[in-house]
């Protein structure tokens, strides 16, 4: 099996703010703006732009649970069941906000990103290019989890097991970047 899923996706002009947290249910309830979704054992090919900006803050948050799965994101996204390969394609993925871009990983393996999550199972490959990642904002926020046992990442990039993309990252911000790793001292 094959599946397929091809178009450019966006969301402007949000005058408010925009926020994204992973979801608080069981195993696969992911917050994305992007293509991709839950765990795969078919062959896919994810393509497509994606476009997003906001006049206020946008924030993605992971999930606050160890529950892995529960991922947030803009960009591309797929984990695998068993073996198979990912196909990622596109020009850009792009967020633009006139305020803060706040990334939060939350606990477990509950990623919080901007570009791709390439999966955490070890039997599966992801592949493609994703052309540049552009972020322009205020200030970015990158923010760790303080919780010990936690291995999520908050980044801009591609997080995840087994994979070969190509891309650029291309950050404006007007004030400041902050980039706190977690503190399981705290």
């Amino acid at each position: 099996n094959k599946v397929t899923a091809t178009g450019d996706i966006t969301i402007q002009n949000v005058h408010g703010s925009l926020t994204l947290v992973g979801g608080h249910g069981g195993l696969g309830t992911y917050t994305l703006i992007g293509h991709g979704g839950r765990e795969s054992v078919h062959d896919d090919v994810l393509s497509g732009n994606i476009f997003v900006s906001s006049k206020g803050p946008i924030s993605l948050f992971g999930a606050a649970h160890a529950e892995s799965g529960n991922f947030c994101g803009i960009g591309f996204a797929q984990d695998f069941l068993g073996v198979a390969t990912h196909h990622y394609k596109a020009n850009h993925i792009t967020v633009l906000s006139e305020s803060d871009i706040n990334i939060r990983a939350g606990h477990g393996k509950n990623h919080a990103f901007i570009g791709a999550f390439s999966g955490e199972a070890a039997t599966g490959i992801t592949v493609g290019n994703i052309g540049t990642i552009k972020i322009s904002g205020s200030t970015l926020n990158l923010v760790g989890d303080k919780n010990s046992s936690s291995q999520a990442d908050a980044l801009v990039g591609v997080v995840g097991n087994n994979h070969s993309l190509h891309f650029d990252v291309d950050v404006s911000l007007k004030k400041s970047l902050n980039i706190l790793g977690g503190s399981p001292t705290e």
